[in-house]
């Protein structure tokens, strides 16, 4: 069963000591996995979040909408917050890609280590590289925004197809598979979901989704009545109507 990123946005972080909110999720727009979880701590800290690492949480309870993890309050007020973690020349949806960052950003001895550090070692690090087309999703190195992305115009070859309503979450690796989309006026009243693998690209800020769809694969795409519904068989086939391997 797929997690919605939606839904886990509403779940109760169940930490060591502490209850907290889900403010945001991001997911590395590589491989789509998920990557950090944006905690709402404010009711322990004024006006505070907690960035921290996927790694730190356990499998999301469905029955009681509880998602643990491995985290202390003391850990969590170390953690930098959002605001201190944006670039100052974006609009908020994406973050620097940092693949050293560890589980919870809080330093050996419990010192908060500098994020501004971060972003000057990543500049660092990606100075030197070539250029690559924007266009291709392996290329991307920035993580995105979940609460970013649920609403943006999905645009295919034949222009604006949908706009994103949800995505779908494996369990088993908290990577993103499916899209789920809402067709409007191309296909009145009709919400689909579609692969994962579709999308070719990710707007740098946050303006509309590219996508491999067309509104003839759209129109033909095999049918699901509900999101419940999605097996192996459908998943097999789904994938191989689009061209796609898992």
């Amino acid at each position: 069963m797929f997690h919605s990123a939606k839904d886990l946005l509403k779940y109760t972080i169940k930490a060591d000591d502490m209850s907290a909110d889900a403010e945001d999720i991001f997911i590395d727009a590589r491989d789509l996995k998920l990557r950090h979880v944006v905690v709402d701590i404010g009711a322990w800290f004024q006006n505070r979040t907690a960035v921290v690492s996927a790694a730190r949480f356990k499998a999301p309870d469905t029955d009681s909408r509880d998602w643990p993890a491995d985290l202390t309050k003391a850990e969590a007020e170390s953690a930098p917050g959002l605001d201190a973690m944006r670039d100052d020349g974006d609009d908020g949806a994406t973050l620097p890609f940092y693949p050293a960052w560890p589980p919870v950003i809080v330093g050996v001895a419990g010192e908060t280590i500098s994020p501004l550090l971060m972003q000057a070692q990543v500049a660092d690090h990606l100075k030197d590289e070539p250029d690559e087309p924007e266009t291709r999703l392996a290329d991307q190195s920035q993580l995105k925004s979940v609460s970013s992305l649920i609403g943006l115009p999905v645009f295919g070859s034949d222009g604006q197809l949908a706009r994103l309503v949800d995505l779908l979450i494996d369990p088993d690796d908290m990577r993103v598979r499916h899209l789920v989309i809402d067709t409007g006026n191309l296909l009145p009243h009709r919400q689909m979901v579609v692969p994962a693998g579709v999308i070719r690209h990710f707007p740098r800020h946050g303006e509309h989704l590219v996508t491999s769809l067309t509104r003839r694969q759209l129109e033909n795409s095999p049918p699901l009545e509900e999101v419940a519904d999605i097996d192996r068989n459908w998943i097999d086939k789904t994938l191989a109507y689009y061209g796609l391997s898992l």
